[in-house]
Parts: structure tokens; C-alpha cells; sequence
């Protein structure tokens, strides 16, 4: 696993984002690993970052959920939505 995956995929500090400009709030898909997920999340923030003049400012936090598929065909997560 390469730096910039293992970086998002423990990427939970939310005192980080206090200077942010961009503040990206991701949840992964069903069954992606970690808060952020490897397929579509890392590579979109990587490609955010190079588009931006000041890649510093973008801030992401993943959120935590299941990702069950078992809860995804219940319409959710019953926890979760209690929790949101």
C-alpha cells in the first residue's frame, strides 16, 4: 500500500481541518475499506490537490460507517442514522 492510501485511510483528525479553505466530507462505498476507501476517495483527493494552487488547503474527513451490504439493503446503517 502506497503513502498517499495508508495517509487517507487514517485520516480522522478533525482539528486539522480548522485552516482548510476546501473541507471534503467523504463516505466511502459499500464494502471500501477504512473511512475513505482505496478506489475512488485517494485518487480524487490526490487529483483535487494537484488542481489546486495551494494544495495545502483542502482538508478531507473520512466517515465512519458499516459498509455492510447486509445494512445497504435495509435502506442503511440503523446505527448510523441514529447517530447522524
Amino acid at each position: 500500500m502506497n503513502f498517499l492510501i495508508e495517509h487517507y485511510l487514517k485520516f480522522e483528525i478533525l482539528a486539522d481541518l480548522v485552516n482548510k479553505a476546501i473541507i471534503i466530507v467523504y463516505v466511502r462505498g459499500t464494502s471500501e475499506a477504512a473511512n475513505v476507501g482505496t478506489i475512488v476517495g485517494p485518487p480524487a483527493f490526490k487529483s483535487l490537490r494537484t488542481a489546486l494552487k495551494d494544495p495545502l488547503k483542502l482538508g478531507v474527513q473520512g466517515v465512519e460507517w458499516a459498509g455492510l451490504l447486509s445494512t445497504y439493503k435495509l435502506g442503511g446503517d440503523p446505527k448510523g442514522i441514529d447517530d447522524m
